[in-house]
């Protein structure tokens, strides 16, 4: 995975900010509440039925707790990107 590494200038100081790409995943939440997640192979996003497929087993392994609470599972696909500050100068 690749790394991108961006420098800001904040107050006369250089911050090196470290990009980290984290894997995409397909989060299920249950009204407010997450219950679980799944990492995507980012090839296959596009392949029709690919979260279809990811999302029944999500639903079959909590089938008891869906049925209890009678609302819809709602489900995100994350693609979100970890930013870690390395260092200040200046």
């Amino acid at each position: 995975m690749q790394t991108f590494k961006r420098v800001l200038q904040k107050n006369r100081q250089s911050i090196i900010l470290r990009h980290i790409p984290t894997p995409m995943e397909l989060k299920m939440f249950l009204g407010n509440d997450y219950l679980d997640s799944m990492p995507l192979d980012f090839t296959k996003v596009s392949i029709p039925g690919y979260l279809g497929a990811l999302k029944r087993q999500l639903e079959k392994k909590y089938a008891e707790l869906i049925a209890s609470s009678g609302t819809k599972p709602e489900y995100f696909v994350d693609n979100s990107v970890r930013v870690m500050n390395l260092r200040k100068t200046g």
